[in-house]
């Protein structure tokens, strides 16, 4: 039940899209069926909206003017800092709370929740800013209780209307859930970084947690439009990709596609080594258009698997962890329309579908949508497939709104004697309970980890000369599984780096681990059923660590440097 509750939570966040010119899409009560609705937005981009968990308006946003569920401006909701002209222009994130065994969310009980804003290239190029917003989420009541917030790039620098170059930021604004079930990240490019911002229950980072180089310098592509374009991180939080609209010599229609590992412990990215680019066609296609491949809107699909991107008049796909500009598929090409129309940004639905902007002057009523996005052979791209009946279609949609359920697992029970000879530990990020005949038997060593809260029913039984201990305490990011009990296992992907070498891999007797630009100051290998079998200090480029003892299977070997790099690398032992 708790898991059932948590996953809808998440989804009625996105139930209500406001977006255009008083144009709307609503998911609720039927996901399956949107319905085009009214709206008082007026907006060509930068639109967010926010729904509570029972999929009910609380607030929407054109990034300038904050509006509550009954349509009126809210209170002291006006003067903010994004512009009807920068792609994704303001994004909506809740701020974390702590939760432990004493303190639960109560229904009705006020939240607080952050609209970003980035004023990029084609706004007015204000800067890079947040607001709070004091919100009832029973009654929609808000208020704007601190606007304008200043964000600073790694140097503390403010991110603001005279920022280094003039206009040296994008229009790239996306967000992600971090690993340990409750916070958050922000991200953007500003010149040539990522940089991503950590939300917590202290609120957000004033300044980038993790700064990661871009592929590609904004501040060298200016003219032809490298600021432009989305980014995105698909729902795994694993991978991360960027459009450049426009990044070929001047005079040549063409962007580029930057693919990412994301580590969403770190907020590090790590870019691909090539980007992804199409060929500009010397001949116009069968309508008379020229096959420009200027690029603008990128999307995964819902199981995080496929890429989906869109130049002038085309949509591609490819395998979203090893697309090449060699192996991405065409989807569709739009023939036969006015050339006013081309294919601008997109956005995945909480129907599982992929809603796309095609601009056209002359046809503001239509959206088009992937059907199936999962599907490699046959995702069904329409071009006209969503009618509004209210409104008119801009150019940008409401992102993606997280919600975590707290934790790596949700809940776990024990129901098994504790056999092992070896210490061990389990965690998760709400609740653990132990069944009847759970036995802790004597010289065992059991540590009970739990975010929420941790229930020894009748018949538990802690054996004298057992060590054991239940803490409350919020779960890392390696979600430990058990042997012993019933639970989901999370195993984050692994960020593999050229800096970082692991050999042999697959290993018997030992394994070497050499880091040829930082210092390696711990090691920590856990098993895949969450005991610890080994963890250590160095002071050194590289570790010798001895795996005889190990028994057969996959480990997962945490390193951190003296640099604060934290790597999370697969170990398979033969």
């Amino acid at each position: 039940m708790l898991a059932t509750l948590a996953s809808y939570a998440q989804e009625f966040h996105n139930a209500n899209w406001y977006f255009g010119y008083n144009a709307g899409l609503s998911f609720f009560p039927d996901p399956s069926n949107p319905t085009s609705i009214s709206t008082a937005l007026q907006t060509m981009e930068a639109p967010s909206s926010y729904s509570n968990a029972a999929g009910q308006l609380m607030f929407y946003t054109n990034g300038r003017d904050v509006y509550n569920g009954n349509h009126t401006p809210m209170t002291n909701g006006t003067g903010l800092k994004a512009h009807n002209s920068s792609g994704q222009g303001s994004m909506i994130v809740k701020k974390p709370k702590n939760i432990s065994s004493t303190q639960t969310m109560a229904i009705g009980e006020n939240e607080t929740l952050y609209i970003v804003t980035l004023d990029g290239l084609s706004g007015e190029k204000k800067g890079f800013y947040y607001s709070e917003v004091d919100l009832n989420e029973s009654t929609g009541i808000g208020t704007i209780t601190n606007k304008n917030v200043q964000l600073n790039d790694h140097e503390n620098i403010p991110i603001g209307l005279n920022y280094k170059v003039y206009g040296n930021f994008s229009e790239k604004l996306t967000s992600a859930s971090h690993c340990n079930g409750r916070d958050y990240w922000i991200i953007t490019q500003i010149g040539e970084f990522i940089y991503s911002y950590l939300v917590s229950p202290n609120g957000i980072s004033t300044t980038p947690t993790a700064v990661s180089n871009a592929p590609i310098n904004i501040q060298n592509y200016l003219a032809s439009g490298a600021a432009i374009g989305q980014i995105k991180v698909n729902l795994k939080n694993e991978r991360l990709a960027v459009i450049y609209y426009a990044t070929g010599p001047s005079g040549v229609p063409s962007g580029s596609l930057a693919m990412a590992n994301f580590n969403s412990n770190t907020g590090e990215v790590i870019f691909d080594d090539n980007l992804i680019e199409i060929p500009v066609s010397p001949e116009p296609s069968d309508d008379g258009h020229p096959w420009g491949t200027l690029m603008n809107g990128v999307e995964f699909s819902p199981d995080s698997q496929q890429v989906y991107f869109s130049t002038t008049y085309q949509m591609f796909k490819g395998d979203a962890y090893n697309a090449t500009s060699a192996n991405v598929e065409l989807v569709e090409a739009i023939n036969n329309v006015p050339q006013t129309r081309f294919m601008s940004y997109m956005q995945l639905g909480m129907d599982g579908k992929i809603y796309v902007i095609t601009e056209d002057i002359n046809d503001v009523t239509h959206i088009g949508r992937i059907n199936d996005p999962n599907s490699i052979n046959n995702p069904d791209f329409r071009i006209n497939d969503v009618t509004l009946q209210y409104g008119a279609v801009g150019v940008g949609f409401p992102g993606w709104i997280h919600s975590q359920l707290g934790g790596c697992d949700a809940s776990l029970e024990l129901y098994k004697p504790e056999l092992s000879p070896i210490s061990h530990e389990y965690k998760v990020g709400q609740v653990i309970n132990t069944n009847q005949n759970y036995t802790v038997g004597p010289g065992k060593d059991i540590t009970l980890k739990a975010g929420h809260a941790i229930y020894l029913f009748p018949n538990t039984s802690i054996q004298t000369g057992s060590k054991f201990l239940a803490e409350i305490e919020e779960c890392d990011c390696i979600a430990t599984s058990d042997l012993n009990g019933s639970g989901t296992q999370t195993l984050r992907k692994t960020i593999s780096t050229e800096e970082l070498e692991l050999y042999p891999n697959p290993a018997s007797e030992y394994v070497k681990i050499s880091n040829t630009q930082d210092i390696i100051i711990s090691i920590t290998a856990t098993a895949m059923n969450g005991q610890i079998v080994f963890r250590g200090n160095n002071d050194g480029n590289d570790i010798t660590l001895d795996t005889s003892t190990y028994q057969k299977g996959i480990y997962i070997l945490t390193i951190q440097t003296k640099n604060g790099k934290v790597y999370n690398e697969k170990l398979i032992i033969k």
